[in-house]
Formats: C-alpha cells, structure tokens, sequence
C-alpha cells in the first residue's frame, strides 16, 4: 500500500521534556499530566510512519477527522458573506438610484445566463417592492377599483 502522511500545520507542540509534577503529589499517579501554558510552543509537524500507515478504514481515525472536518465546515461557512447574488444586486440598484426601466434590462441580460436563471425578470420582484391595493369586502368576494380613468389622464 501507498505510504501516506499527516500534515500538521501550526498546532500545538507539546515540549514532552517539562512535563512535570507541580507539588509532588501524583509522581506514582501514570495518568497524571501537568504543564503550564509556557510548555507548549507552535510548530509544524509532519507524522509519517512506514510501520503504521494511517488507513481510512480506521473507525477511531475516521471518526476523529470527521469531528475536525465538521468544524472546519462550520467555521468556514460562518465566514462566507451572508448575502446572494440577487440581495447584492437589489442593493446595488437602491444604493444608486437605478430606475426600474433599467434594472428590468439587465435583469433580462442576466437571466439569459444559466448562472442566474434564479433572478426575477422584473425589478419589483427583485427589490420586494410592496404593493397596496385597496380592496372592498363585498358577497361573494372583494371588489378593486382599477381606476381607469385617473390612469388615462396620468399617461396624457
């Protein structure tokens, strides 16, 4: 089998020569352990041992990396920026005034890509922009004015 080798980058080294027993109290105790903080120095280390090649079959090898590599997972993704594509447009576009007539341009742009089929085809959608309607309870449902007449007169 490939001999394989374990890297260990700026981890902690632990100086096995001041290991030592503070008060004298547990010299004959084998499970006893004391150091200070000073003992232990930062150094790079590299475990490779052609009797004992680290397998991936190993469950406690396994299941020690797992635990490590969970909470690399977990440190990186609280590093990620917690903003999308999409949120980062639509703040783009408030931050500098874009008309939506424009934003509906690029959006059209945009979504041609299969990188952004998800964005919305109109600004509206993209800046959740909201809509108040004045609806009137009547049986069997609601009534809205569309107001057609002040419409018109707006676009004339």
């Amino acid at each position: 089998p490939e001999e394989q080798s374990l890297v260990l980058n700026n981890l902690p080294f632990v100086d096995w020569e001041s290991f030592h027993d503070v008060d004298g109290d547990n010299v004959d105790d084998p499970n006893h352990v004391d150091f200070s903080i000073n003992d232990v120095s930062n150094r790079d280390l590299t475990l490779s041992d052609r009797g004992s090649t680290l397998s991936e079959s190993d469950p406690e090898l396994n299941e020690d990396f797992d635990y490590i590599d969970d909470s690399l997972i977990a440190i990186e993704i609280e590093e990620q920026p917690l903003h999308s594509f999409k949120d980062q447009l639509a703040s783009w576009a408030v931050s500098c005034g874009v008309p939506h007539v424009h934003i509906n341009k690029l959006l059209s742009v945009l979504k041609s890509h299969p990188c952004h089929s998800d964005l919305p085809v109109d600004a509206r959608s993209l800046l959740k922009t909201k809509r108040n309607v004045s609806l009137i309870p009547m049986h069997p449902g609601e009534y809205y004015h569309f107001d057609l007449l002040n419409g018109l007169k707006v676009a004339i």
